[in-house]
């Protein structure tokens, strides 16, 4: 007990020096966060790691629309073609990533040479940490170099991706990369610069394009009707003057294709804002996501208004439909309006299909998907009936009189690839 009070009393006699001593670590704690508070750099650095760790998440949400392609197109085409469909997907991928770098960001972005028309600067790029290039019309981000070519590059490669839907089990192999290469490295990039670039469009004009509607899905759409126009149809899918089905192998694994595009328009839209620490990014998630559940019910609504029947193609076809339609505007409207939207692509999607698939042959309906407020061309067989395994021999009973109306159908494309018209 004794030794107790005096170590009492020794505490008692030196409570000036703890509470000097207390004090002083207590300073000594809090400068640290006085000098942080007072260091913008360190402030600026964060905010520019923040939008960097953002863009290029974005960035892989969009990429990964690659697989979305892959397997909406393996869906909608027979099984016999879809080895093809997946070698496609990686060739465009890989040939436009190393055209995309080499010219295609320099004419989109970069600055100098006839601006109005075509950037003319930044071709095969460097890069090193934090590392910049002049590209006066996305300065404002602080997003490195590295992160803006990135993001950018995900972009052609939706666009070259939407060219081939138009024209699936037709087209050689050799094909995608005698095509992919100029689109990648100048066709796409001269609509680019015009919308994105800061091009006689959107500096003169005041063109806006927040995601790419137009420079994305319209640029990809046409020249896909091209190649369509060019190939002309499948052999079978027009006779007699009437559209003939020719349905897909896999429906379930189309629609895991719209769910995959559906999640990487997460990426497309709030991405396209360069920043994450304005926030505005979560606003256009929102959007974009009523948009496209706008799209899909106005869709499920009206085929079943003119056919009688659910059809989970045109469901499909719709929510698509409608994130191609928001992509411009996402960044300018409320949600109710993103709703709106979204339910009159999903409406003319559905009518375009049904009405335009008597003149051309596309498996996919890329067309109207893309083109939404065109209802442009497009054919989508799955509102049709299938053709069951016990027809197969009635079938090819056919087989003869289906190769004598099309001997005498137009001549095709020297591109396009050689098939049988009684293939099972």
């Amino acid at each position: 007990m004794s030794a107790a009070m005096e170590v009492r009393k020794a505490l008692i006699k030196r409570r000036h020096v703890f509470g000097i001593a207390a004090a002083i670590a207590l300073l000594a704690a809090l400068v640290p966060i006085a000098v942080l508070a007072d260091d913008t750099t360190a402030t600026s650095a964060a905010g520019v790691a923040a939008d960097t760790v953002w863009v290029i998440v974005a960035a892989c949400f969009v990429m990964f629309m690659q697989a979305g392609f892959a397997m909406l197109e393996v869906g909608f085409s027979r099984m016999k073609n879809v080895g093809t469909v997946v070698a496609k997907v990686i060739t465009n991928l890989s040939v436009s990533s190393i055209a995309y770098w080499g010219v295609g960001f320099g004419l989109a972005f970069g600055a100098g040479g006839a601006f109005a028309l075509i950037g003319g600067s930044g071709f095969f790029p460097t890069f090193s940490p934090g590392s910049s290039m002049d590209l006066p019309a996305i300065a404002a981000s602080t997003v490195p170099a590295a992160g803006k070519w990135f993001f950018e590059f995900v972009f052609c490669a939706v666009s070259l991706a939407i060219v081939w839907g138009t024209m699936l089990e037709r087209t050689k192999f050799i094909v995608y990369i005698l095509f992919g290469v100029p689109f990648a490295a100048f066709i796409y990039p001269l609509i680019s610069h015009q919308l994105f670039g800061g091009g006689f469009l959107m500096a003169t004009l005041g063109s806006q394009d927040f995601a790419g509607s137009t420079v994305v899905h319209l640029t990809g759409a046409t020249a896909g009707l091209a190649g369509l126009l060019l190939l002309g149809a499948r052999i079978g899918k027009y006779e007699r003057g009437r559209s003939n089905a020719i349905p897909g192998h896999n429906m379930p694994l189309a629609q895991l294709g719209v769910l995959i595009l559906w999640f990487g328009w997460f990426g497309f839209n709030p991405g396209s804002t360069l920043n994450a620490t304005n926030l505005h990014f979560a606003d256009v998630v929102v959007v974009t996501n009523l948009a496209a559940a706008g799209g899909a019910v106005a869709a499920l609504v009206t085929v079943y208004l003119i056919t009688k029947t659910m059809d989970v193609g045109m469901i499909g076809n719709g929510a698509i439909a409608a994130l191609v339609a928001i992509t411009a505007p996402s960044g300018y409207v409320e949600p109710w309006a993103g709703i709106v939207i979204g339910a009159v692509a999903g409406v003319i999607v559905v009518v375009g299909v049904l009405a335009l698939d008597r003149v051309l042959d596309d498996p996919v309906g890329a067309l109207p998907m893309e083109w939404p407020a065109s209802g442009a061309p497009s054919a989508a067989d799955s509102s049709r009936p299938r053709r069951s395994r016990s027809s197969t021999a009635s079938a090819r009973a056919a087989c003869s009189t289906r190769a004598a109306s099309t001997s005498s159908a137009p001549r095709r494309s020297r591109w396009a690839l050689p098939s049988s018209p009684c293939s099972f």
